[in-house]
C-alpha cells in the first residue's frame, strides 16, 4: 500500500562554520502528519561508504542535531513508536556544512518504512556563513593547471567567487597571504606569509588525497579564527568498506602548446617542455586474514603523486653593457632622442663656486681610462662573456643598453613528490579515531650545462630543496547522544634550503673581496642602475614548524546547540644561513652623473661599477634565529533554533598571541628603543635593547607588551521566508594571525647585519670596493650602539612599536544575502559582503623620516632651490655652515649630508617598523555585491556561476608588509587608495557536464551509438575579470630624507598612448603616452597635460589611478573526457585539457617610471600561452 507522506527536507550546502573543522552537521525537526512535534524520536545517520552510524533522539521540541559527522553521503533513518520509519537516502554532507533533514512521520508500525531519495541542491536555512564548497566531483572533473608544478587544489580554489590571484593569493576583503588553510581541521599555513601559497602547497596533501574543500569569506562563527578575509578547509580522503584505487598520469609536451607572444615576435622557438604528473591511490578496510576484519570499523587510504619535468626558458629581456663599455667607451650611451648622455668623473666632485650644490667634470669623449678601473671590477668583468643579441626592435629606443639581451637558452627541473597515508578506526559507536601523515618534497635545479639567464657566475639562478612532514590526528567521543567531544592535533615540520648556484666555489681566491664575513661563500650580488643584476648572494633557508591542539565540546539542549572549545598553537619560523656573507653591492647612476641629477640624462650604473664607487652595500654574518609564537583561543557559541523559520547563531571568541620570543641563542632578540641614550651618538635618544638575562640585557624574554584584548563577538541570522527563500545576515569581529613578515630580523648584536650607503644622493660614495668593506664589529657584541659604532650612520635597526607590535590584525565583517531555490535543483544567491580591516600589518610608519616641517622652514628662509641643493650638501660644507645647520652630535661625520643630519635619529638610516609586524597602522575597506547560481550534481550536470562587483581600498596590501612605504609618514591619510588587487568586475563560470548519450543517459543507450557517443564529459573553468589599477611614478624626490613622492594629477582619464595599429603591440607601441606627462619638475600646472612632476611640493596623485588599469583577465580552461567502463567498479578516463584555450595574450605591466628611458615599455607577458595536456586515469 502506497504511503502518503509529508516530508520537508532542506539539504543545506552552505557552511555552519566549524571554523577550521573538517566535519559537518545534520539537523532537523520531526513531527507527525498533523504538524505536532514528536519528542524522543530516534534519528540514525549511517555513513553509506563505511556503515559507521550515529544515533540521537529528538528533544521535547522535536529538534535533533548530530554534530561532528565526517563528510560524505548518509542514510538517515527516523523512527518513533506508533509511526512508520522514514528512510532518507543520498543525504550529502559537505565540509563545514549543516544539512537539514526535516521529516513528517506517518502512523503505522516501526517495522514499516518509507524511503525517499534526497535531492542534490537545497537552501542554507540554518547558517549565515558565506562560503563555497568544492565537491569531490569538481575536484575530479575540472581542468586543474599543471603549470610547471604539481597540481594544487589552491588553484581550484580560484573558482570561488571572492578568491583572487592578482600576483599573491587573497580571499574576500583580506590581505594578500592573510588567509588560512586547514588540513583536517588544523592549519597548514606557514609562520611566514611571504611565500605562503607555495609553502602551503608543499604542506597540503595531493589533490588525489583530498575529498573536497570549503572556502569561507564571511558570517564567521565563534569557532572560526586565525585568518584574514577568509579560510580554506581541506578534508583528506578516507578508506571505505570496499577496496578502491586509482592510477593516473597527466602528460604535457611543448608540441601541444602555443608559443609565447614575445617568442613569436623575436622569432624564437617554443621552449622545450616535457612534463609528467603521475601517481596512484588505494583505500579500503584493513583486513588481516584470519586475524582481523576491519569492515565497518577500520579503514586506510594511501596516495602517492610524483611530478617530473624539463622546462626550457621562454624569451626574456635582459640589459647588458655594450662590448665597448668594458673598455670604458660610453659614446653610444644615448637617450631616447639619440642625444649623448655624458659620464662624469666622481673624482672631480667639488662645491659649485657659482651657486649651491656640487659640480663635476665629464670624462672627455665619454670615455673612462682603463687605468681608472677598479681592480676588483677588472677581475669581475672577465666573467661577463655575454654580447648583446637583440638591438631594440621597436624603434621606440635607439640601440643602446636597454633590453638588448634576450635569454632563451637553458631551463629548469622541478621534481616534486607527495605521499599521504590516512587511517581511521571506529572501535565502537562512541569513539572514532583518525590519523593522517603527509610527506612532500620539491626540488629546483637547472636543465642542461648551465642555468638560464646570464653566464655563470653572473647568473642569478637558485637551487632549492623544500621538504615537509605533516601529521594530523583526531578523536571523536560521543559522551551521550547529546554531548560530543572532538579533539584534534597537528604538526607541520617544514624546511627549505635555498642557495645561489655559485655558492662555495672559491671566490675569495678568485676575486679577493676584502673585509667581508666569508669571501669564499658566494659570488657577490651586484646591482647597477639600468642593467640586469649580476650574481646572487643567497645561501640559507628556513624551517616553518607548528604544533597545534584543539578541543571542541558540543552540547545539545532543546533548540540550542552549544559549543565550547579552545585552541593552542605554537609556530616557529627558524631562519638560518648567510645571505650576504660575501657582500651585496649597489652602483648608482648618480655616482657618474651631474651631481644630484634626477632626470636620468647623465651618468651610468655600469660606469660607476667600473670605477668601484659603491653607493650602497650590505653584509651578514652566519645566522640561526628561531622566531617563536604561541597562540591561545577560547570560544563559546550557541546555535539557537528560535522558531521554525529563524535560526540565531551567536558567540564570543577570545584570542591571544603573547609577544614573540627567540629560542636559539636563547632570547637572541634586539629592538630599537626610541628613548634610550646612545653612547656613540653623544647620548642622543635611539639605541638598541636586548632580550634575555645577564649583562647588557633587559631582564625579560620579550621586548614589547602583549595585547590580551582579542575578544570577537559573532552574530548570524538565517530566516526562511518560505520553503524556497532564505534571508541571511551576519556581523562579526575577527582577527588574523600574528606572523613573521620579512624573514629573520631583530638579531643584530647576536648576529651581524650591516648596511652602508651614501647619505648625499651619491655625491660621495659609501666607499670604493677596492678598499674592502668598512670596519664592522664582530658579533656577539651586546651594546646599545652596536649599529652605529665607529661613526656608522646608515645601519637600519628593526623596531617593534610597543603600542602596535602585539596587536592582532582586526577585521569587522558584515554580510546580508538572499537565497532562492530555483527549478531543476538550482540555487540562486545575491548578497552583500563588507569587510573593514584595522591594525593591519603594513610598512607605512617611518619614524626616521625627516619631518617635512623642518624642510619647509628652510625653504621659507633660503628658498626651494637652495634648500634642495642643501639636502645633499656635506655637513662640513660652507653651504651647511651658512645655513646654520646644527651639528647633531660630536663625532657625527662631516662627510654625511645635511639631509641625514636633520633626521630624528641621524645616527641611523631607515628604522624598520615593518620587520616582523612592528607596524600595524594599515586599514582597508571592502564592499562587494555577489551573485551566485549553483547546481549540485544531478542529471549529469554540476554548475557554479558567479559575478562579483567590488571595490577595495587599502593601505596594507599584504600580510608580509609588502606593498611599498608611505609618501609622507607624517600624513598617513594620503595613503588611502585603491588596493593593487582591486578588480571591479569578476565573472566566473565553472561546470562539469556528462553528455546525455550512452548507457544510463537519455539517448543512444544501446548499440553502436552507445559505444561511440556514450561516456563523454566536458568541464570548464572560465574567468573574466577587470584589470588592476596602475600608476605612474615621478622618478623625482624632494630630498626630504626617506619620504616618497607622487605625480600631481590634473586629469585621471586617458593616459594611454594610441596604438599604431588596430590593437596594442608592445614591439612598436608604448603603454603610456609620454606627451601627456610633464616630467621636468615645475610648480606651474602645464597646459595640455594629464599630470606633471611638482617641483617643490609632494605630488597630489593617489597611490593608484582608478581610471587606468591593466588588461582584463580573459581565460578559458576546458577539459574533454571519455569514460570507458569495463565493469561496474572498473573504468578508465581519457582526458584532453586546454588551458587558455583561445590563446589570449595579456601583457605584463608597463615601465611606470616617468624619468626612465623605458617609460611606457611593456616587455613581458602576464599570462601563459595556450597549454594542453593529456591525461589517463584508471579507477578500480
Amino acid at each position: 500500500m502506497k504511503a502518503s507522506l509529508r516530508l520537508w527536507c532542506a539539504l543545506m550546502l552552505g557552511t555552519l562554520s566549524w571554523g577550521q573543522s573538517d566535519r559537518g552537521i545534520l539537523v532537523g525537526t520531526v513531527n507527525d502528519e498533523s504538524g505536532a512535534v514528536i519528542p524522543g524520536a530516534r534519528v540514525k545517520a549511517v555513513h553509506s561508504a563505511t556503515n559507521v552510524e550515529r544515533v540521537v533522539e529528538t528533544s521535547a521540541q522535536g529538534e535533533y542535531t548530530i554534530p561532528g559527522l565526517p563528510i560524505g553521503t548518509y542514510r538517515v533513518e527516523i523512527s518513533a513508536p506508533g509511526f512508520r520509519t522514514l528512510v532518507r537516502d543520498n543525504v550529502v554532507l559537505n565540509v563545514g556544512a549543516t544539512v537539514r533533514v526535516d521529516g513528517s512521520l506517518q502512523v503505522g508500525q516501526v517495522s514499516d518504512s518509507v524511503s525517499v531519495v534526497a535531492e542534490a541542491a537545497q537552501l542554507s536555512t540554518d547558517s549565515a556563513t558565506v562560503s563555497t564548497a568544492v565537491t569531490n566531483r569538481f575536484v575530479e572533473d575540472l581542468p586543474l593547471v599543471v603549470g610547471g608544478q604539481l597540481r594544487s587544489p589552491i588553484n581550484l580554489a580560484l573558482i570561488a567567487p571572492e578568491s583572487k590571484d592578482t600576483g599573491n593569493f587573497s580571499i574576500g576583503g583580506g590581505q594578500e597571504a592573510g588567509w588560512d588553510l586547514t588540513v583536517d581541521g588544523i592549519s597548514a599555513t606557514p609562520a611566514a606569509p611571504f611565500d605562503q601559497k607555495l609553502w602551503t602547497m608543499v604542506n597540503s596533501p595531493s589533490v588525489e588525497a583530498i575529498t573536497e574543500f570549503n572556502i569561507e569569506t564571511n558570517g564567521f562563527k565563534a569557532e572560526f579564527g586565525r585568518a584574514g578575509g577568509g579560510a580554506m578547509s581541506f578534508v583528506s580522503k578516507s578508506g571505505t568498506n570496499e577496496l578502491h584505487g586509482t592510477l593516473y598520469e597527466f602528460l604535457r609536451n611543448d608540441a601541444f602548446d602555443a608559443n609565447a607572444w614575445f617568442n613569436n615576435a623575436l622569432n624564437k622557438e617554443r621552449p622545450v617542455l616535457k612534463q609528467s604528473d603521475f601517481g596512484g591511490t588505494i583505500g579500503g578496510p584493513i583486513i588481516l586474514p584470519k586475524i582481523y576484519d576491519g569492515h565497518n570499523r577500520t579503514f586506510f587510504f594511501a596516495s602517492y603523486e610524483g611530478f617530473r619535468n624539463r622546462a626550457g626558458t621562454s624569451a626574456a629581456f635582459r640589459t647588458v653593457p655594450l662590448p665597448e663599455m668594458y673598455e670604458g667607451d660610453f659614446s653610444n650611451w644615448k637617450d631616447a632622442q639619440g642625444n649623448l648622455m655624458p659620464i662624469y668623473d666622481p673624482a672631480t666632485t667639488r662645491p659649485n663656486p657659482n651657486g649651491s650644490g656640487y659640480i663635476r667634470d665629464p670624462f672627455p669623449n665619454a670615455r673612462i681610462p682603463t687605468a681608472r678601473f677598479s681592480e676588483l671590477s677588472k677581475r669581475i668583468i672577465q666573467y661577463a662573456t655575454m654580447v648583446p643579441n637583440q638591438p631594440d626592435p621597436s624603434g621606440i629606443l635607439n640601440p643602446n643598453p636597454r633590453n638588448n639581451f634576450v635569454v632563451s637558452e637553458g631551463g629548469n627541473i622541478l621534481p616534486w613528490d607527495k605521499l599521504d597515508i590516512k587511517l581511521d578506526h571506529n572501535p565502537n559507536m562512541k569513539h572514532r579515531i583518525g590519523f593522517l601523515f603527509h610527506w612532500g618534497q620539491q626540488l629546483q635545479d637547472f636543465l642542461g650545462d648551465a642555468p638560464p639567464g646570464l653566464p655563470v657566475p653572473l647568473n642569478d639562478f637558485r637551487v632549492d630543496d623544500t621538504n615537509t612532514r605533516v601529521y594530523r590526528g583526531t578523536w571523536d567521543w560521543t559522551i551521550t547522544p547529546r554531548v560530543l567531544n572532538h579533539v584534534s592535533f597537528g604538526v607541520n615540520d617544514w624546511w627549505q634550503m635555498k642557495a645561489s648556484y655559485n655558492h662555495h666555489k672559491g671566490w675569495g681566491t678568485k676575486l679577493g673581496i676584502k673585509n667581508v664575513a666569508d669571501p669564499d661563500l658566494n659570488f657577490p650580488g651586484i646591482s647597477m642602475d639600468g642593467y640586469t643584476s649580476w650574481g646572487r648572494e643567497e645561501w640559507g633557508g628556513s624551517a616553518n614548524k607548528a604544533w597545534s591542539i584543539a578541543n571542541d565540546l558540543s552540547v545539545i539542549s532543546g533548540t540550542h546547540t552549544y559549543k565550547f572549545g579552545f585552541q593552542w598553537q605554537r609556530d616557529h619560523y627558524n631562519g638560518y644561513g648567510q645571505h650576504t656573507g660575501t657582500g651585496g653591492f649597489t652602483f648608482r647612476r648618480q655616482m657618474t652623473s651631474v651631481p644630484g641629477d634626477q632626470t636620468g640624462l647623465s651618468g651610468n650604473g655600469f660606469a660607476s661599477f667600473l670605477l668601484g664607487e659603491v653607493s650602497e652595500a650590505r653584509l651578514q654574518t652566519l645566522r640561526y634565529v628561531s622566531n617563536q609564537w604561541r597562540y591561545w583561543a577560547w570560544y563559546a557559541q550557541d546555535d539557537w533554533r528560535a522558531t521554525r523559520n529563524l535560526t540565531v547563531s551567536y558567540g564570543l571568541r577570545w584570542e591571544y598571541t603573547p609577544p614573540t620570543v627567540e629560542g636559539h641563542h636563547p632570547d637572541g632578540y634586539n629592538n630599537f628603543d626610541p628613548d634610550l641614550p646612545n653612547p656613540s651618538a653623544g647620548g642622543r635618544p635611539g639605541a638598541l635593547i636586548y632580550a634575555g638575562f645577564g649583562p647588557g640585557r633587559v631582564g625579560s624574554r620579550t621586548l614589547y607588551p602583549g595585547w590580551p584584548w582579542g575578544f570577537s563577538p559573532r552574530l548570524g541570522l538565517a530566516y526562511s521566508l518560505n520553503d524556497r527563500t532564505v534571508i541571511r545576515a551576519s556581523a562579526s569581529r575577527s582577527f588574523a594571525p600574528m606572523k613573521n613578515t620579512g624573514g629573520s630580523s631583530h638579531w643584530q648584536g647576536f648576529i651581524g647585519e650591516y648596511n652602508w650607503a651614501t647619505t648625499d644622493g651619491s655625491i660621495t660614495p659609501a666607499f670604493n670596493w677596492d678598499d674592502g668593506m668598512p670596519p664592522w664589529p664582530q658579533p656577539p657584541f651586546l651594546v646599545p650602539d652596536f649599529l652605529n659604532l665607529n661613526g656608522a650612520i646608515t645601519n637600519s635597526p628593526p623596531y617593534w612599536q610597543k603600542y602596535d607590535a602585539g596587536r592582532l590584525p582586526e577585521y569587522l565583517n558584515f554580510s546580508f544575502n538572499i537565497q532562492r531555490q530555483l527549478p531543476y535543483q538550482f540555487v540562486a544567491e545575491v548578497g552583500y559582503n563588507g569587510v573593514m580591516g584595522h591594525h593591519l600589518t603594513t610598512n607605512q610608519v617611518k619614524i626616521n623620516q625627516m619631518n617635512p616641517k623642518v624642510f619647509y622652514e628652510l625653504v621659507d628662509r633660503l628658498g626651494f632651490d637652495a634648500t634642495y641643493a642643501l639636502m645633499n650638501s656635506r655637513m662640513d660644507s660652507a653651504a651647511a655652515r651658512d645655513a646654520g645647520i646644527p651639528w647633531p652630535y660630536s663625532g657625527f661625520p662631516g662627510s654625511a649630508s645635511v639631509g641625514q643630519a636633520l633626521r630624528p635619529y641621524p645616527h641611523f638610516g631607515n628604522i624598520n617598523t615593518g620587520s616582523d609586524g612592528g607596524d600595524r597602522s594599515g586599514n582597508s575597506t571592502y564592499n562587494a555585491l555577489i551573485a551566485k547560481i549553483e547546481k549540485r550534481y544531478s542529471d549529469g550536470l554540476q554548475f557554479m556561476g558567479s559575478y562579483v562587483l567590488s571595490k577595495m581600498f587599502s593601505t596594507a596590501e599584504a600580510a608580509n608588509a609588502d606593498g611599498g612605504g608611505s609618501m609622507d609618514a607624517y600624513n598617513l591619510k594620503l595613503e588611502k587608495a585603491l588596493s593593487r588587487s582591486d578588480q571591479t568586475h569578476v565573472f566566473k563560470i565553472n561546470y562539469s557536464y556528462e553528455l546525455p548519450f550512452g548507457r544510463g543517459r537519455k539517448w543512444f543507450t544501446t548499440g553502436i551509438a552507445n559505444h561511440i557517443l556514450g561516456g563523454w564529459r566536458i568541464a570548464g573553468v572560465h574567468t573574466y575579470a577587470s584589470g588592476t589599477p596602475l600608476m605612474v611614478d615621478p622618478g623625482y624626490s624632494l630630498r626630504i630624507t626617506q619620504a616618497g613622492n607622487r605625480i600631481t594629477v590634473l586629469d585621471y582619464n586617458d593616459w594611454r598612448a594610441t596604438p599604431r595599429g588596430e590593437k596594442f603591440d608592445p614591439m612598436v607601441d608604448l603603454w603610456w603616452d609620454p606627451a601627456k606627462f610633464e616630467k621636468t619638475p615645475t610648480d606651474l600646472a602645464p597646459a595640455g597635460k594629464k599630470a606633471y612632476v611638482a617641483k617643490s611640493l609632494f605630488g597630489t596623485g593617489t597611490r593608484r589611478n582608478p581610471k587606468e588599469r591593466g588588461p582584463w583577465v580573459l581565460n578559458e580552461n576546458i577539459s574533454v573526457a571519455r569514460t570507458f567502463r569495463f565493469t561496474e567498479s572498473v573504468r578508465m578516463d581519457f582526458r584532453w585539457e586546454a588551458f587558455n584555450t583561445l590563446n589570449r595574450v595579456r601583457f605584463g605591466s608597463p615601465n611606470n617610471s616617468l624619468t626612465s628611458q623605458e617609460f611606457g615599455l611593456v616587455r613581458s607577458q602576464a599570462n601563459t600561452p595556450r597549454q594542453m595536456q593529456a591525461g589517463i586515469k584508471l579507477y578500480f
